[in-house]
């Protein structure tokens, strides 16, 4: 599959060196949750980059060979959420304890398992796209082969959490279905100030599901 002089395939083992360098200049720095870490992460232990060479995770190469985008997609499923929510027990950073309780607590108010009656999903986890290959449909490319794949596959539910607003545009234009969401100047801490200060026009947390 191409997509304005870019091949969408199936990512695998292989790529992971250059996803993590793709995460590096843009996920890492980017994306709007991670944007408030004090110091940016490391993206090579990033929990859902294990999931690279599942056979249903994407990357977008350019006509060089260089990865342009990623999709990270993974089976999602009641162990996978409890060990994400073990994770953010046992995490020394501050900022993924933070992330992590707003992403378990956006799960649980949309009860997935027992709302669909389904003990698995097609996740989209992660979507990146470097800076010099936006605007033209990549992101959107990589997401709806996704739900082709979920189709091909047999899943029956798409899940995906959007931190930012072109990803839940995406899902948007898609027609996925938004289930949950909140605003970020809405989370708030103990001391009764917003948990991030997230700059516009990333505004709000959605929750996607799509059913097929």
């Amino acid at each position: 599959m191409s997509n304005e002089g870019y091949s969408v395939r199936i990512a695998t083992d292989c790529d992971k060196d250059s996803v993590v360098e793709l995460l590096r200049r843009s996920f890492v720095t980017e994306e709007p949750l991670n944007s408030q870490a004090p110091a940016p992460m490391d993206p090579s232990e990033l929990y859902s980059l294990k999931f690279l060479g599942s056979g249903l995770s994407l990357v977008a190469a350019a006509g060089d060979g260089s990865v342009a985008g990623v999709c990270i997609n993974t089976e999602g499923t009641p162990a996978l959420y409890a060990d994400r929510s073990r994770t953010k027990q046992t995490s020394t950073n501050p900022h993924t304890r933070k992330v992590l309780t707003l992403l378990d607590e956006a799960e649980e108010a949309v009860g997935v398992w027992g709302r669909y009656g389904v003990d698995r999903f097609f996740d989209v986890r992660i979507l990146a796209v470097r800076r010099s290959a936006r605007g033209q449909g990549l992101g959107k490319a990589l997401v709806r082969r996704s739900l082709q794949i979920a189709r091909e596959r047999g899943y029956q539910l798409v899940h995906m959490e959007c931190t930012g607003f072109y990803s839940a545009r995406i899902a948007e234009q898609l027609g996925m279905e938004c289930v949950f969401r909140i605003a970020y100047a809405e989370y708030k801490g103990d001391d009764g100030n917003p948990v991030f200060d997230v700059p516009a026009p990333h505004t709000e947390l959605k929750l996607f599901l799509l059913k097929l």
